[in-house]
């Protein structure tokens, strides 16, 4: 009897989304595309009820797909998605956003040749929604209060597996400003770096943030509160 031993990739590209018909194929294109070959791509349906389903349908011999049954939100699905993913590093992309298709590359270049640092942030493009650029978003160096920098997102870090194994999984309490209360977390014990390029695209939709907002600081106080900060040590990431 032959037995195949399934190959660790380097990097997980985990991708979430829920009612993303829209712009879900655009990302994991994106996700495909990556010029650095040695990666799996999870994507997790958070119970979609539009045609989502059926998209994702069409990539299942290129992608793992996770479906739920009812919808969880969005720190639930990354955690269904970290949970079974073999990386030693992983990267997260919305189904809203898109990579440039070097940014696995460039990244995880850098973290195998740097094993002090243990997560990396890179600068991004603002776009609209039919891929127009109209903004440039540059962060400053890392430091430790870099974490509350109001332009810091969620997409484009990339974070050793061994972080997660660490300091666990996201809190599926908080479901906004998810990635805030995780990085308050990981920088208590690791350490990050400012990547100087822009490498992925940040759709900017029509009234998202005023849409967003009530939620954004509720979700931001509630984080504020579990980690004991003043309310000028935090801000409302749009």
């Amino acid at each position: 009897m032959v037995i195949v031993k399934e190959l660790q990739p380097r990097t997980s590209i985990i991708i979430t989304t829920y009612n993303g018909e829209k712009f879900v194929a655009r990302a994991i294109e994106s996700a495909l595309s990556q010029t650095d070959k040695d990666r799996e791509i999870i994507v997790v349906d958070d119970a979609s009820t539009d045609g989502t389903r059926e998209i994702l349908d069409k990539y299942k011999k290129e992608v793992k797909l996770i479906f739920h049954k009812k919808n969880k939100k969005v720190s639930a699905a990354l955690n269904s998605a970290i949970k079974i993913a073999k990386g030693r590093y992983i990267v997260r992309l919305d189904d809203d956003d898109y990579f440039a298709p070097e940014l696995v590359e460039k990244e995880a270049n850098f973290l195998d040749k740097n094993p002090n640092i243990d997560f990396l942030y890179c600068d991004y493009y603002l776009v609209n929604e039919t891929e127009e650029i109209i903004g440039e978003i540059e962060l400053p160096e890392y430091s430790p209060n870099v974490i509350h920098h109001k332009y810091l997102v969620a997409v484009g870090t990339m974070v050793r597996r061994k972080v997660f194994d660490e300091i666990g999984l996201f809190d599926e309490k908080i479901y906004h400003q998810e990635m805030y209360d995780f990085y308050l977390r990981m920088v208590k014990k690791f350490k990050g770096f400012h990547f100087k390029e822009k490498l992925f695209f940040y759709t900017r939709r029509p009234g998202q943030v005023t849409q967003n907002l009530q939620k954004l600081r509720y979700f931001t106080e509630l984080i504020r509160i579990k980690h004991g900060l003043s309310k000028n040590e935090v801000v409302v990431k749009w």
